[in-house]
C-alpha cells in the first residue's frame, strides 16, 4: 500500500520562460512548447520508471486545461538514463499552443516502478493518477515564441520506507525541479533521436522532413540545410535526395522553434557503442584508423581498429 500524502513537499523552480507586458488584454495568437525530462544520479535507486500519458498546462485562473501531450501507447521512460541536463529525454515540441500565462503543468501518469532502494519491488500508484507542478510565478507562452519545458525528476527524494507498525508502506513524495526558458538556436538537441520519416516537404527554401521518434512522442519537424551532414546506410556522406518517407534515421541538431535544425542525420539502423579511445589516429596499409576499447556492458567486446576520412565526422562534447 502507497501514501501520498507527502505530494506537496515537491520542490520547484522556474528559470526563463518568456515575458509579457503588463496590459490586460488577453494575448492572441499562439507559441510552441517543448517537454524534455531529465534525472540527477542517484545512490541508490537503480531505475525510475514511469508511463507519462497526457501533459496539460493550466491557464491562469484556472480555465480550461490546454492538453500538449497526450498518446493512448505511451513511452515508458527510465528517467535514470537521462542524467545530464545536456542530453535529456526528448519528449514532445508541440506548436500552436495558445499564447497566455500558464501557472501550472499537469502531468498524468500511469503507472511508476522503481528499483533499487527502500521501495524496491513494490507496486506503485498515484491515487488520482496526476500531479500539478506549479512554477513560482507560472510563466508566459508568447505569441511566436518557443519555450522549453525541462522537469527534473529527482529520484532519491521520491521513495522513503515507513517502517512504523512493521507497515513496510512506502511513502511517494514526488520531487520534480521545472526549469522553463525562451528556445532558441543555442538549445541543444538531447542526445541523438531515433525515428521513421513520415512526411518531407521539399521546397524553395529548402528541405524538412516530419520524423516520429521512436516510440510514442508525437512527431517533430527536422530542418535540413547546407550545414546538415547526411549519411547514408553505408556510412558514406550523401546528399538529401536519399532521404525518403519511411526510412529510418538518427538525427542530432539543435532545436528551434520550426523544429529540429539538423546538424547529422544518420540513415538506416545504426550500432550505437560507448568506449575509449586509446591513441591518436595512426595509418597502416588499410588507411586511418584509431584505437577504440568498448566499455563493459556494450554488445562488442575487445578492442578494435575504428576507421576513419576526410569525411568522418567528429562531435565535440563542448
Amino acid at each position: 500500500m502507497f501514501d501520498v500524502s507527502g505530494i506537496s513537499d515537491r520542490r520547484l523552480r522556474r528559470g526563463g520562460g518568456g515575458s509579457s507586458s503588463d496590459s490586460t488584454a488577453a494575448p492572441s495568437g499562439t507559441g510552441s512548447v517543448a517537454v524534455l525530462v531529465t534525472d540527477g544520479p542517484s545512490a541508490e535507486v537503480e531505475a525510475l520508471i514511469l508511463t507519462i500519458n497526457k501533459i496539460s498546462l493550466i491557464p491562469a485562473g484556472n480555465g480550461e486545461a490546454v492538453v500538449i501531450y497526450d498518446d493512448p501507447q505511451p513511452d515508458t521512460i527510465n528517467v535514470l538514463n537521462y542524467k545530464s541536463k545536456e542530453e535529456p529525454y526528448f519528449l514532445t515540441l508541440k506548436n500552436e499552443v495558445p499564447a497566455g500565462h500558464y501557472t501550472k503543468i499537469r502531468l498524468e501518469i500511469e503507472n511508476i516502478a522503481v528499483e533499487g532502494g527502500p521501495c524496491a519491488d513494490q507496486n506503485i500508484k498515484l491515487p488520482s493518477g496526476k500531479i500539478d507542478l506549479n512554477p513560482r510565478g507560472g510563466f508566459y507562452v508568447n505569441e511566436g515564441e518557443s519555450i522549453a519545458i525541462q522537469l527534473d525528476f529527482d529520484a532519491n527524494k521520491w521513495f522513503n520506507l515507513h517502517e512504523a507498525g512493521n507497515s513496510g508502506k512506502c511513502i511517494l513524495r514526488p520531487v520534480i525541479f521545472v526549469d522553463i526558458a525562451t528556445l532558441g538556436l543555442q538549445a541543444r538537441c538531447p542526445k541523438i533521436i531515433k525515428g521513421t520519416i513520415v512526411d518531407i516537404d521539399r521546397s524553395e527554401g529548402g528541405t524538412r522532413f516530419l520524423l516520429k521518434p521512436a516510440g510514442n512522442r508525437g512527431t517533430v519537424w527536422v530542418i535540413v540545410d547546407d550545414g546538415t551532414v547526411i549519411i547514408d546506410e553505408n556510412g558514406a556522406s550523401a546528399n538529401e535526395s536519399i532521404l525518403q518517407k519511411g526510412d529510418t534515421v538518427h538525427v542530432r541538431g539543435r532545436l528551434t522553434r520550426d523544429g529540429i535544425l539538423a546538424s547529422l542525420v544518420v540513415e538506416g539502423d545504426v550500432l550505437k557503442v560507448h568506449g575509449t579511445s586509446n591513441g591518436a589516429v595512426q595509418n597502416d596499409d588499410a588507411g586511418l584508423f584509431f584505437p577504440f576499447t568498448l566499455d563493459s556492458g556494450e554488445e562488442l567486446i575487445g578492442t578494435f581498429k575504428v576507421r576513419v576520412s576526410e569525411d568522418t565526422l567528429v562531435l565535440l562534447d563542448v
